[in-house]
């Protein structure tokens, strides 16, 4: 692995940007209210920042600001809702698991998730109304603070999101290169290389999508037309022309090896196709940064090799049965000649040049669109449909978490409520996928944080600490979920231990309260309107 190349793909990349804001936003109103001795209002704005949190996902502004205020207007409601506390007990139950099966069917951006996330955390305290609608007030005033912030940055960078977008999408594409690479290698799993392929060629496929919402929408919604625009809508055409192409050149390399396997022509060949991966790297390492890139490797010289040395086994391998073997090979050069052409573009529009022209074009239509009409909606309400059956299982889910909690002597039954709604999926495989990933990491973190309590007392350097596990939380959470749970669960500990120092009782009920919610949420994905994913293929090939 090339670990500075992953570094400067990481570093460069929107989940690190991501990961630093969601970071700044939750610990600052901590910060502020520790320094004024508001503690509690403080975490309770941080709370309401973490909850929505969770729908910001990339796209358009305009898109992204309606999200983040519906995001908000659900975390309000949800907080007014547990008032009903107030009235009666079990009332208060009913109408929090109704809120909780109506959240689950609003999949839009994940917006049901800020309102769930938010009756989770509060649950577990039962106050009078006053208090109720303070703390409503301050989830509230978390959920626009974190979306002020976003959009805020923004303003001031409104291409860093873009460009981080593209970087990774080139990144990939990169990656599908080396892959493709890979079958001109002797004695390879063709198989198993195959299904790598076609995994990363969907990764590309999303990546293609996310940008073409990112741009083509902000095209489609400001009508500008601007120097540094026009270059990155080149670069995004271009290097879905790269994918395409590479994905298009189908070549026999198993009749390649039948014919090339006795000398080491073939390497050859796949040494320069990683080199135009390595070019596409330096390419999305410039773009990610807002920098120009220039080639690194002389490809004309390269080519030309690759030619000479062709011919210099043409004398004693060519015959008849080996001639469909030399075209492919003819083919293969070709295609490298025109990727190193459109590679050669991609570096001239890093320039931010502005080449090319763009006319008026209605660009939105080469952007997927949503379908939310009536139908739609009415055909989720029936149980045949994947997010009725969802949204029941994750209520049964929590009013079981809820009763566990009621009846038996636990201190944070939100925790036990709070994994259910992070592991529950609409699918079986993502679902028990997630809990295996929730205990290892939960058990990981919690034995790290017990150990680094143990030795370390410095209040500044546990507080740089938890930090840090948040950047990495929120920095791979779409990448790693193991590792994102590991880092949360170290910093979930290290923030109870600041409001309880030295009481070490809070990670055996954090370690107790995770078992639970996994039991609940495989017992409930297993057996409450299950949906197993080989039932799904047909449609999903139709589609």
């Amino acid at each position: 692995m090339d670990y500075i190349r992953e570094y400067k793909k990481f570093i460069g990349g929107y989940n690190f940007g991501h990961g630093l804001q969601t970071t700044f936003c939750i610990v600052s109103p901590t910060v502020a209210g520790f320094y004024f001795d508001l503690l509690t209002p403080g975490i309770l704005i941080s709370l309401g920042a973490i909850c929505v949190s969770s729908i910001d996902t990339p796209g358009p502004p305009k898109h992204r600001r309606n999200g983040l205020l519906l995001g908000a207007g659900c975390v309000m409601l949800s907080a007014l809702a547990m008032s009903s506390y107030v009235l009666n007990e079990w009332l208060g139950n009913f109408i929090i698991l109704s809120l909780v099966f109506s959240l689950s069917m609003i999949r839009v951006t994940n917006i049901g998730l800020a309102g769930i996330y938010t009756l989770v955390l509060i649950t577990e305290s039962k106050n009078d109304f006053h208090t109720y609608l303070t703390h409503a007030g301050l989830f509230f005033a978390g959920a626009i603070w974190y979306g002020f912030i976003i959009l805020l940055t923004y303003s001031f960078r409104p291409y860093q999101l873009i460009r981080q977008a593209l970087s990774d999408c080139i990144f990939k594409t990169a990656d599908y290169l080396r892959l493709r690479a890979g079958f001109y290698q002797s004695k390879i799993d063709s198989e198993r290389q195959f299904d790598l392929l076609i995994s990363m060629q969907v990764e590309v496929s999303n990546s293609h999508q996310v940008v073409r919402r990112l741009l083509l929408q902000r095209f489609s919604t400001t009508r500008e037309s601007t120097m540094k625009s026009r270059s990155l809508l080149l670069i995004l055409i271009e290097t879905i022309d790269i994918f395409e192409q590479v994905m298009a050149a189908h070549i026999d390399t198993n009749e390649l090896h039948q014919i090339f396997d006795g000398n080491d022509i073939l390497d050859h060949y796949r040494l320069v196709i990683l080199d135009l991966a390595t070019e596409l790297d330096s390419v999305a390492t410039a773009i990610g940064a807002g920098k120009s890139s220039v080639f690194k490797t002389d490809f004309k010289q390269k080519i030309d090799l690759l030619e000479q040395n062709t011919h210099s086994i043409r004398s004693d391998l060519m015959n008849e049965k080996s001639l469909g073997a030399f075209i492919n090979l003819l083919n293969v050069r070709k295609n490298i000649s025109q990727i190193v052409e459109k590679i050669g573009r991609l570096h001239r529009y890093s320039i931010m040049s502005g080449e090319g022209e763009l006319t008026s074009i209605e660009l939105i239509n080469f952007v997927e669109k949503e379908d939310y009409s009536w139908q739609k909606l009415k055909s989720n309400l029936g149980r045949h449909s994947l997010y009725f059956r969802h949204a029941v299982r994750v209520s049964l889910a929590i009013a079981a978490g809820i009763l566990i909690s009621e009846f038996f002597p636990i201190q944070r039954g939100y925790w036990i409520l709070f994994t259910i709604v992070v592991i529950l999926k609409p699918g079986f495989s993502l679902s028990k996928s997630r809990n295996s990933d929730r205990i290892i990491g939960t058990l990981a973190g919690g034995l790290t944080t017990f150990m680094i309590l143990l030795f370390i007392k410095t209040k500044v350097i546990l507080f740089i600490i938890l930090v840090i596990c948040m950047i990495i939380t929120y920095s791979f959470a779409a990448i790693n979920y193991a590792l994102s749970t590991f880092t949360t669960t170290c910093f979930v500990l290290l923030f109870l231990n600041f409001l309880k120092p030295g009481d070490f009782s809070f990670i055996e009920l954090r370690l107790v309260d995770t078992a639970i919610g996994s039991g609940l949420s495989f017992l409930s994905s297993y057996f409450i309107f299950p949906v197993w994913e080989y039932q799904r293929l047909d449609g999903l090939l139709v589609d």
